[in-house]
């Protein structure tokens, strides 16, 4: 486990990212797929392994704090999306080919055989309807999971280019902004009636910025910590409180779960027992290779998950995916630990002949 190097780390945003990947990891596993699950629909409403999905948004909030973070350190906007490709690029090269090799293993992959155009939108980080209509064909879609990717690549672009033209503080008022235009977009009818723009990438731009808010909590947090200047705190409580107000409409149930995060979130950037629990080096590990991990693990553990079943039927329902979690674990540990670094290596190196040619 030589996973993470602690001296390049914060460790708690790790243990962070920790808890927020195992969140989706059950929630995947054990209630998103129940028409193949073994054991149906039997956790669909138990805590935790049916409001997993919220690890996402704790992810947008951890992924705010990093990239005004990641900012202060940039010199221009070109070296911090290229950094931020280089981050997110190998792996998702690395574990695409992985799923696509690996569907062919497994008859009952929730999403079925794959095509190689279906690696596109992961590849490129566009969402699939922009390829739909780039080669006029269904939507290629490998994991669905991917979305998050999409959603956080704009949010790098934009909130990159609002750092470099405004500084932090506008940029961060800049994400609150696009949140509220989501807002006032949501209350016209037309956005949630039968309606063609639903499948219109301009309609998804518009939609992805109701997680903006998320993204915001973070950057304000970042502040706080930066400047000890108590007003970012109680900024990002505020915003907090609308990202869970705003969630998925008029379902309490599902606000609920949002409001618990947020919470748990703020209380991370305020205690340093907190800190000092999250810094276990067991959520720093599983933080440290929460993004192969976060890859590769849908259509695999639940696929696996299927194979148990049917291999052991007398197995316990709430054991079944864990043999499959392990599996894709190790996935993910493996391609964190070699290929991904590797490859890192060699596109930076690329990159670094590249601008000496160029001066």
């Amino acid at each position: 486990m030589r996973l993470p190097a602690h001296g390049q780390r914060i460790l708690y945003l790790d243990g962070l990212r920790g808890i927020a990947i195992l969140l989706v990891v059950f929630f995947h596993s054990y209630s998103r797929w129940p028409r193949l699950n073994p054991f149906g629909d039997r956790f669909m409403a138990t805590p935790i392994l049916s409001d997993g999905w919220i690890g996402v948004q704790l992810f947008f909030m951890i992924s705010g704090f990093v990239i005004a973070l990641s900012l202060r350190g940039s010199d221009n906007f070109r070296g911090f999306l290229f950094r931020r490709w280089l981050r997110l690029f190998p792996a998702m090269l690395i574990l695409s080919f992985v799923n696509y090799g690996g569907s062919f293993l497994f008859p009952h992959r929730p999403l079925g055989l794959p095509s190689l155009r279906d690696l596109l939108p992961g590849l490129t980080f566009l969402e699939p309807e922009f390829w739909a209509l780039l080669i006029g064909k269904p939507r290629p879609i490998l994991e669905l999971s991917f979305w998050t990717l999409y959603v956080e690549v704009k949010f790098y672009i934009i909130f990159g280019a609002l750092y470099f033209w405004f500084g932090l503080n506008r940029a961060i008022f800049g994400l609150i902004i696009l949140f509220f235009i989501f807002c006032f977009a949501a209350s016209i009818s037309i956005f949630f009636g039968n309606y063609s723009l639903k499948n219109d990438i301009y309609f998804k731009i518009i939609m992805d910025m109701r997680h903006y808010s998320w993204f915001a909590v973070g950057a304000l947090a970042f502040r706080y910590r930066e400047t000890l200047d108590i007003r970012w705190f109680y900024g990002a409580v505020v915003m907090m409180l609308l990202s869970a107000l705003t969630l998925y409409g008029r379902n309490f149930d599902l606000k609920l779960p949002g409001l618990l995060m947020g919470m748990f979130f703020i209380a991370a950037i305020w205690f340093a027992w907190i800190k000092r629990l999250l810094a276990s080096r067991a959520l720093v590990f599983v933080g440290a290779i929460s993004y192969p991990l976060y890859l590769i693990h849908e259509n695999t553990s639940v696929a696996l998950a299927v194979e148990v079943g049917a291999l052991f039927p007398r197995l316990p329902s709430i054991l079944i995916p864990l043999g499959p979690i392990a599996v894709v674990m190790l996935i993910a540990w493996i391609t964190a630990r070699w290929p991904e670094p590797w490859l890192r290596k060699r596109l930076r190196g690329v990159n670094i002949v590249r601008r000496r040619k160029t001066c």
